[in-house]
């Protein structure tokens, strides 16, 4: 194998690295967004779960709170001990049997994109 030989192997290997980087920083971005939104609709799951475990009349489910902002009683901030994660609800009085409980996780300060914020709504009932 001749000199010139190598160097045109070389050239050609480093334009295919070159083309392959951009698809595995992409994929590396895929993952990292994936998953935090997984931590984010667990961590809302697990508060859902806790919500809807307790009794109909349980002071923890008064009407109250508001997804836009933390609120002592209807909130985690932060969430977990992270600083940059938080779960906030709301619940309302639909009927004297039936409340809506509104939820967001969100992670603020994400490195790529804007925050992200993973909602659920529910309805508990009071059917005894």
């Amino acid at each position: 194998m001749s000199l010139l030989e190598l160097l045109i192997a070389m050239v050609l290997l480093a334009f295919v690295a070159l083309s392959v980087t951009p698809m595995l920083m992409l994929g590396m971005l895929t993952s990292s967004v994936a998953q935090e939104a997984t931590e984010l609709a667990v961590a809302a799951g697990d508060r859902l779960e806790f919500l809807a475990a307790l009794p109909f009349s349980d002071p923890a489910l008064v009407a109250g709170g508001d997804t836009s902002t933390s609120l002592a009683g209807y909130s985690e901030d932060p969430y977990a001990g992270d600083s940059n994660r938080y779960v906030r609800w709301e619940i309302s009085d639909e009927t004297a049997i039936l409340k809506r409980i509104a939820l967001i996780a969100g992670a603020r300060g994400t490195i790529f994109g804007p925050t992200r914020e993973v909602r659920i709504e529910t309805f508990r009932a009071n059917l005894r």
